[in-house]
């Protein structure tokens, strides 16, 4: 039995020292009590500075792009006018430095309760922003030396994007108490190729230099040395099929995105987040300006189908052009396609932009879809749209639960479904992203989520309908099996997961998958779904 359990991600079980991460920004609070209104907005507006500039250093030297997006979110909120306007408020009303930043940081968290699908850690990225800017305040540094040399476990309540992005090549695992599958640690550690288990509650059995072991393929962690048997990946051992059984996809979100898709052999773009393009554009792009952007990011694609999606924005992830206010529950609110009933003339420019990029690609298959559709009545509002402006392959986002008992009479100009396996867990639990108590409702596996997957398949096919999946789950080599199973027709997963799914479709053969999806089916957990699969694709 595990000393300690939570998610695991990554299959390679690796043993190090431990590197504690211990913080605490008491000392800064009490420097900043002292400051006069006057010092305290002139500290306010250096402490802005130095920490936008700890973010632009990390962005232009961070090699991996996913990580190079988030930490471009996390600059946006930072450098966000309405942050230091409130503040400043606050600051202008009598409180301290510090007060004023924990107060204005609380009141945007109870704001973003939910978050989305790209951005589920939103809530932990201002708390993280709030904490810097005090220490950076009061002159307190907030760079992590990790070791050099080595092998080294980070160990930590959570680790931030920017914190990540300082790992050296001694760190070989990572161990946190919050988080949870879908989380930015997650995300980033499986992108970087580095084997964590996250979401473990109690920590405190860790201590410092001590030696652990960590299996995540079995969502535990060891004290002490273990030897782990490993034959290494699953796929491996396997023959290579005539046909494979599904097409392997990458998602995009920049033009580094794309050039790590094309030399994965992907066969074409499951996911292209348009939104991701205008983190930092203050005022809206004008057509042309669009199919510039568009242009140059698919001239780096692979050849074969890109999917372009359109805006999935909303308060909880900010496009400043857009200028919307501030939500109760953004996650149930005005984002994604449902921005177009207020801003019917950006989302018409951008499938004219869209389209108009498309032309100028003959060996790309340009395809749109519309994130977070609720019924058929915008399912059919949005196919309308994209098939007066020409398009040929039209499809919608299966996120939220209430579309699907609608997919058998979706009408003929919706020709695919993509499955955002991220949101969809989110509101078929209804278990917040950011709540590690209820991590375990987001685990991929669980076998509601999987027979509701095995739900849409099968209405889909009744129609005649594709169906993807482009969320985290699609990034799980082991659930890729189960998925395909279940009959999804295409997997579309990070740039640094894609290079995996190209391998598994060159060797996983029908009677696999489906032996695969009913293990999982019949399984009473997601831990003992996980643990079944495995234990049948790696049986010899």
């Amino acid at each position: 039995m595990a000393d300690i359990a939570g998610y695991g991600v990554g299959d390679q079980p690796v043993i190090g020292r431990i590197f504690l991460v211990q913080r605490n920004n008491s000392d800064a609070q009490i420097i900043l009590a002292s400051l006069t209104k006057e010092e305290s907005l002139a500290k306010l507006t250096e402490a802005i500075q130095i920490v936008a500039s700890d973010f632009s250093h990390s962005i232009n030297s961070s090699k991996d792009s996913t990580l190079q997006e988030i930490l471009s979110a996390q600059l946006a909120i930072l450098t966000d006018p309405e942050l230091s306007s409130v503040i400043i408020d606050s600051i202008n009303s009598g409180a301290a430095l510090s007060s004023a930043i924990d107060s204005a940081i609380n009141d945007f968290t109870s704001l973003l309760v939910g978050g989305s699908a790209e951005f589920e850690a939103r809530i932990a990225d201002l708390k993280e922003i709030g904490s810097r800017l005090i220490d950076a305040a009061a002159g307190k540094s907030r760079k992590l030396q990790f070791p050099t040399e080595g092998e080294w476990i980070v160990v930590s309540d959570d680790l931030s994007p920017l914190e990540t992005s300082q790992f050296t090549s001694a760190i070989k695992g990572v161990v946190t108490r919050d988080g949870g599958p879908t989380s930015h640690t997650a995300i980033v550690c499986r992108q970087l190729r580095i084997s964590a288990v996250v979401g473990c509650g109690d920590i405190s059995k860790l201590l410092s230099n001590e030696l652990i072991t960590l299996d995540p393929a079995d969502n535990a962690v060891y004290l002490g040395e273990r030897t782990i048997e490993n034959s290494g990946p699953w796929w491996k051992q396997l023959p290579i099929q005539k046909k494979s059984i599904f097409r392997p996809l990458g998602n995009v979100g920049s033009v580094k995105d794309a050039d790590l898709v094309r030399s994965s052999q992907a066969q074409g773009v499951g996911l292209l987040r348009t939104e991701l393009l205008f983190l930092d554009h203050k005022n809206e792009p004008s057509v042309e300006e669009q199919v510039k952007i568009y242009s140059e990011v698919v001239s780096h694609c692979p050849d074969g189908e890109i999917i372009f999606r359109t805006l999935d924005a909303g308060t909880d992830k900010p496009i400043p052009f857009l200028g919307l206010g501030k939500e109760e529950n953004p996650a149930l609110g005005l984002r994604g396609q449902r921005i177009s009933w207020i801003r019917p003339e950006f989302y018409e420019n951008q499938l004219v932009a869209i389209r108009e990029t498309g032309s100028k690609f003959s060996n790309r298959k340009i395809s749109v879809m519309a994130p977070m559709i609720a019924n058929k009545e915008e399912a059919i509002s949005f196919a309308n749209s994209a098939s007066r402006l020409g398009f040929d392959s039209i499809g919608i986002m299966v996120e939220v639960p209430s579309i699907i008992e609608e997919i058998s009479t979706l009408p003929e100009n919706i020709h695919f479904l993509s499955i955002g396996t991220n949101d969809l867990s989110q509101y078929l639990f209804a278990a917040d992203r950011q709540n590690s108590s209820v991590a375990h409702l987001l685990n991929p596996w669980q076998p509601i989520l999987l027979k509701t997957i095995s739900r849409i398949c099968s209405l889909s096919k009744t129609r005649g309908i594709k169906v993807g999946i482009c969320g985290e789950a699609a990034s799980d080599p082991l659930l890729s099996a189960v998925l395909i199973g279940l009959g999804v027709e295409s997997l579309s997963a990070g740039a640094g997961a894609v290079s995996d799914l190209v391998a598994i479709s060159q060797v996983l053969s029908p009677s696999q998958a489906e032996a695969a999806a009913n293990i999982a089916l019949n399984s009473i957990s997601a831990i003992d779904a996980q643990r079944s699969v495995r234990n049948l694709l790696t049986s010899k």
